[in-house]
C-alpha cells in the first residue's frame, strides 16, 4: 500500500471513531432498553398538594407536592417515559420541569427514597426518558414535582420499561467530528511538524486558510450562541428595579458624538445630582426604591450627567459611521463578531512575524501555537457575552497585535528600518489609548525588539531622527487628544472615567491592600476548577473568604493556567536563556512577563477578579510558553526529550481547548445558557443521557 494512499485512509479514522460513537455510546440507552421488560403504562393513585384537571396538575402547595402512582405488586422498572403535552408546540424544547421520582423497594421498604432528579423538557423527546435504578423490584412509586405553588405541568401519561428511539442527532455528530479531526490534524505525529515555516508554500497556505475560515466561523457562532439581541431590544430591570442595564451605550455616545458633546443624553433622577457621595451603590439603590426613579448600571456620572467611560474608538470606527450611513443603531453582537475576524487575522499576523523573525519553528509548531494564542486569549469569553465589556478589550488585542506584527517586520534585510512600518505600528499601539488604555504600556516592548538598532543610533540621533519622529508622534498626537477628551468630561487629562462608574462598588472610595494580591495572584492564575460529575460539569467558585474586606469577583471557574495549561511553558524560558538571548527574545519575553504581572496586580486591586481580564495578560504568558517550546524542540531536536516536550505541549494545548469550550456551558457565567439560550441548554444536556 502506498504512502498516499494509507495518509486517506488514516484520514477517515475519525469519521469512523465517531460515528461508533454516536451509534453506540451516545444511544446507549436506545440499546439498553432493548433488554427491559416489557413497557407499561401506569395510572395515578393519589396526589399530595396537587389538583389535577384532565391531564393538568397544578401544585397548590411547594411543600412536597408529588403524584404517586399504582404500581401493580413488585415491579422490575428500569426507567419511566414522562409524556409531557408542549403549552408551545413549536417551541424548540419548551418549558423545561425538574422532577424526582421517589421509590419503595426490595431495599427501603419503610419510607421513600429518593433516586435523583431529572430535567424533562415539554418538546424534547430524549429528556421524557428517565433511567432509574432502585435496588430491586419496586412497590411504590412517587413523581415529586419541584415547583411552586400555582405552577403547571401537563402529563399526557407515564409509562415504565419504555423502549427508548434511536436518536442520531446530527449536530452532536458534527461537534464530535469537529474535535475528532481538531485532535487528529494536530497529533504531534503528523507530518507538519517537520515542515519548516513558510507561507510561501502552497500547502501550507491552504492548511493556514482552512484553520482560520474554521477558527473565525466557531469564533462567529459563540457570538451569538446567547442570543444577544434580547439584550439590545429593550431596558433591563436590575437588583429588583433599583437599577436600569442598558447595552446600547455604545450607541448612545455615537449619538453624543454626532450631536457634538461627550456626555449621554440620559436622563437623570433629580434626586441622583443632589446625592453627596452617588457611588454608593446601597445608598443609590435605596433612593431608587423610594423614588420609583432607577439609575443607569455601569454608566460614568460626573457633574450630573452621564458619560462612557468605555474607550471612544469603537463608536468612533464603527457605532458613528454605521448610524450616519444607515441612520440605525449597530448591535453590540455584531461588532464583537467583527472584532473576533480582526483578532484572528491580527493573531495570524503577529505569531508569524514573530516566530518566522525570531525563533523560526515548524509549521506544524506554528499552528498549534495560533490554536493556543486563539482560544487561549480569552477571547472566547468576550465573543460568548458580546456587550460593551468585550468591544475595548477586542479592539486593544487586535491593535496591540497588528502594532507588534508591523513593528517585528519594521526591520528589513538591508538592516534600515521601514519608517511605514514604525510608523503604522505606533499609530495602532497609541490608538490603545481610545480603547484599553492600559494596552498602551506594551509601547515599551520597542527598546528589547530594537534594541541592536538603538545601539547602532538608528533611534534617538540625528542619524535616525525620522525612525524616532515615526514613533513618537502618532502617541503625542493619539495622546493629546485623549487627554482633551478627558478633560472635557472628567476636568483631569488622566482620568478615562473609570473611576466614576455606576457599578456595585464605590470606585472613587476604592480600598486598596497589599493583602488582596496573593489572593488576587492565586485565583488569576492557579486557582483549579471546580469539576462537577454533574451536566454542566463546572461549578462557580466562591469568593476568597481569607482576605477580610472587599473582594470584587465577577463569575468564575478556575484560574488562567487551569483554562490554558500550555502557557505554564513560559515559566520555564530561563532553561533556553541563551538560545533566547541569540534569537532575541530574551528581553521581549522578560518584558511580556513582566508586563504580564503588572496587569495582574492593578487589575486585582482597582477592579477584582474577572475572567475577562484574561485578555489582557493571558497573551503575553502564552508568547513565553510557545518562545520555550520552540526553542527546547530545536535546542534538543535530535534527543528523545524534544518529542517529549512537543508531545506535553500539544497535548496541554488542546486540553485547555476542550475546557475553555466546556466551560460555555457552566451556569452562572455572565449570559449563561440555562437562561439566556434553554432550547441549546436542555439538548445538550440531554446528548449525556447515557450516563444515568
Amino acid at each position: 500500500m502506498d504512502c498516499k494512499r494509507q495518509v486517506r485512509l488514516k484520514f477517515f479514522i475519525p469519521l469512523a471513531v465517531v460515528f461508533l460513537l454516536e451509534t453506540f455510546l451516545f444511544n446507549f440507552a436506545f440499546w439498553e432498553a432493548l433488554t427491559f421488560p416489557e413497557q407499561q403504562q401506569i395510572s395515578v393513585s393519589s396526589l399530595n398538594n396537587i389538583v389535577r384537571e384532565g391531564n393538568e396538575y397544578r401544585v397548590t402547595d411547594s411543600d412536597t407536592p408529588y403524584i404517586e402512582y399504582a404500581v401493580d405488586g413488585p415491579t422490575e422498572i428500569d426507567n419511566l417515559d414522562i409524556d409531557l403535552v408542549a403549552s408551545d408546540s413549536d417551541a424548540v424544547v419548551g418549558g423545561t420541569y425538574s422532577l424526582s421520582p421517589y421509590v419503595l423497594d426490595e431495599g427501603n421498604t419503610n419510607g421513600y427514597i429518593s433516586l435523583g432528579t431529572a430535567h424533562v423538557s415539554e418538546n424534547l423527546t430524549e429528556s421524557h426518558y428517565i433511567r432509574i435504578h432502585p435496588a430491586g423490584k419496586v412497590t411504590g412509586l412517587r413523581l415529586k414535582l419541584n415547583m411552586q405553588e400555582g405552577d403547571k405541568i401537563v402529563i399526557a401519561s407515564v409509562s415504565i420499561n419504555a423502549q427508548r428511539p434511536f436518536s442520531f442527532s446530527f449536530l452532536r455528530f458534527l461537534i464530535m467530528l469537529l474535535v475528532s479531526y481538531l485532535v487528529f490534524c494536530f497529533w504531534p505525529s503528523r507530518g507538519m511538524y517537520q515542515w519548516n515555516l513558510d507561507l510561501k508554500v502552497r500547502r501550507q497556505k491552504i492548511l493556514l486558510s482552512i484553520f482560520v475560515f474554521i477558527q473565525i466561523m466557531v469564533l462567529l457562532a459563540v457570538t451569538q450562541l446567547i442570543h444577544p439581541a434580547q439584550y439590545f431590544d429593550s431596558t433591563r430591570e436590575l437588583n429588583g428595579g433599583a437599577f436600569i442595564g442598558d447595552e446600547n451605550q455604545y450607541n448612545y455616545l455615537a449619538n453624543a458624538i454626532i450631536n457634538g458633546h461627550t456626555y449621554l443624553d440620559l436622563p437623570v433622577p433629580e434626586w441622583m445630582q443632589k446625592m453627596t457621595n452617588p457611588y454608593d451603590a446601597s445608598a443609590r439603590a435605596q433612593l431608587s426604591f423610594k423614588t420609583g426613579e432607577p439609575t443607569y448600571w455601569d454608566y460614568a456620572f460626573y457633574n450630573g450627567k452621564y458619560y462612557c467611560y468605555f474607550g471612544a474608538l469603537p463608536a468612533l470606527s464603527l457605532f458613528v459611521p454605521f448610524k450616519l450611513i444607515t441612520g440605525h443603531d449597530l448591535r453590540t453582537d455584531y461588532a464583537v463578531a467583527l472584532m473576533t475576524v480582526f483578532f484572528v487575522l491580527a493573531a495570524v499576523f503577529f505569531l508569524y512575524s514573530f516566530m518566522k523573525k525570531y525563533i523560526k519553528p515548524s509549521f506544524g509548531l506554528f499552528l498549534v501555537s495560533l490554536l493556543l494564542l486563539v482560544t487561549g486569549s480569552g477571547v472566547l469569553t468576550q465573543a460568548f457575552y458580546p456587550m460593551i465589556y468585550s468591544l475595548p478589550i477586542l479592539f486593544s488585542l487586535v491593535l496591540t497585535l497588528t502594532g507588534l506584527g508591523l513593528w517585528i517586520n519594521a526591520k528589513k534585510d538591508t538592516g534600515e528600518l521601514s519608517k511605514l512600518h514604525l510608523l503604522l505600528g505606533a499609530i495602532c499601539i497609541a490608538l490603545n489609548l481610545g480603547c484599553r488604555p492600559q494596552f498602551v504600556l506594551v509601547v515599551f516592548v520597542a527598546f528589547p525588539i530594537f534594541w541592536s538598532e538603538i545601539r547602532e543610533r538608528f533611534f534617538f540621533s540625528a542619524r535616525g531622527i525620522w525612525n524616532t519622529l515615526a514613533v513618537m508622534v502618532p502617541f503625542l498626537l493619539v495622546g493629546g487628544v485623549t487627554m482633551a477628551y478627558n478633560y472635557v468630561r472628567f476636568d483631569s487629562f488622566f482620568d478615562f472615567g473609570a473611576t466614576y462608574n455606576l457599578t456595585g462598588f464605590d470606585m472613587v472610595h476604592r480600598s486598596y491592600a497589599l493583602s488582596r494580591i496573593p489572593w488576587g495572584l492565586w485565583m488569576y492564575l492557579f486557582q483549579p476548577i471546580n469539576i462537577s460529575p454533574n451536566y454542566p460539569f463546572m461549578k462557580q467558585l466562591d469568593v476568597p473568604s481569607g482576605f477580610m474586606g472587599q473582594t470584587i469577583m465577577e463569575p468564575n471557574f478556575g484560574g488562567f493556567f487551569a483554562f490554558v495549561p500550555a502557557a505554564l511553558f513560559a515559566f520555564l524560558l530561563c532553561i533556553v536563556r541563551k538560545e533566547a538571548k541569540a534569537s532575541g527574545i530574551w528581553g521581549i519575553n522578560l518584558f511580556f512577563v513582566g508586563f504580564a504581572a503588572v496587569l495582574l496586580v492593578v487589575d486585582t486591586e482597582i477592579v477584582g477578579i474577572s475572567t475577562r481580564y484574561y485578555s489582557e495578560f493571558g497573551w503575553l504568558l502564552i508568547i513565553g510558553a510557545i518562545s520555550t517550546v520552540t526553542l527546547y524542540v530545536k535546542k534538543y531536536s535530535s534527543e528523545r526529550i524534544s518529542n517529549l516536550c512537543l508531545n506535553v505541549f500539544v497535548l496541554l494545548t488542546l486540553v485547555g481547548v476542550f475546557l475553555s469550550y466546556l466551560n460555555l456551558l457552566s451556569d452562572g457565567r455572565y449570559g449563561y445558557l440555562s437562561s439566556s439560550n434553554d432550547a441549546l441548554y436542555r439538548v445538550i444536556e440531554s446528548w449525556f443521557s447515557f450516563l444515568s
